[in-house]
C-alpha cells in the first residue's frame, strides 16, 4: 500500500510515498507500471497509470472507469487493484518480487 500528497481532482501528476506504517519500502515504488489501475481507498476513485518516472511520480488518468475524480487528501492510501490493456495489445513487462524473510533457526533436537 502506498500513500500520496494532497491533490485536487484535476491533477494528473501524483507523487507517491511509502512509510513503515504502510508496510512498504522506498524500493517498492518500482512496482508501478503504465497500465496499472490504482484505487484511492478513502474516496474509491480509480486512476489509470499512464507513466511512471521510476522514482516516485505517477502520471494518471483521473476518474478511470465509472468513478469520478475526487480530491486526494494527504496520506490517502493508494492500492494497485489491477491493470487495463486494450484487447489484442501487447502485454506489460512482468513484475518479479524477491521477498526476503527473516530466518527461523528454531530446530527440534531429539
Amino acid at each position: 500500500m502506498f500513500s500520496s500528497a494532497a491533490y485536487g481532482a484535476g491533477v494528473t501528476s501524483i507523487v507517491v510515498t511509502t512509510g513503515t506504517n504502510l508496510g512498504t519500502a522506498v524500493s517498492d515504488l518500482v512496482v508501478f507500471k503504465p497500465g496499472h489501475v490504482i484505487l484511492d481507498q478513502l474516496t474509491n476513485e480509480q486512476m489509470l497509470v499512464t507513466a511512471f518516472d521510476g522514482v516516485n511520480t505517477l502520471t494518471v488518468v483521473r476518474g478511470f472507469g465509472t468513478t469520478a475524480a475526487a480530491s486526494i487528501a494527504l496520506n490517502d492510501p493508494l492500492l494497485i487493484i489491477g491493470n487495463s490493456f486494450a484487447e489484442g495489445s501487447g502485454y506489460a513487462t512482468s513484475i518479479q518480487y524477491q521477498p526476503s524473510a527473516p530466518f527461523n533457526h528454531n530446530g527440534y533436537l531429539h
